[in-house]
């Protein structure tokens, strides 16, 4: 299945130079935890995950068409 990714903030270092986000095939059944591995983030690196406008947690489960939207922690002061 095809999901499309877009990642915020620190998180655009996983991007291909030029692009403004990534379309991922995974396997059915996948979860958003498998795409993070797929993406080869650190754990703590992402502070909240959108699917088509809901925030979700990592065991959520996606489907073909999914866009996803990965957000870093906001710091500040």
């Amino acid at each position: 299945m095809k999901v499309t990714v877009e990642l915020f903030g620190d998180l655009r270092k996983y991007l291909p130079s030029g692009k403004e986000g990534l379309e991922m095939d995974l396997e059915e059944g996948a979860t958003v935890a498998d795409l993070v591995r797929c993406i080869e983030m650190e754990r703590g690196e992402i502070w909240g995950v959108s699917i088509d406008g809901a925030l979700v947690d990592r065991k959520t489960k996606l489907t073909h068409g999914n866009r996803v939207l990965l957000f870093p922690p906001i710091g500040g002061g």
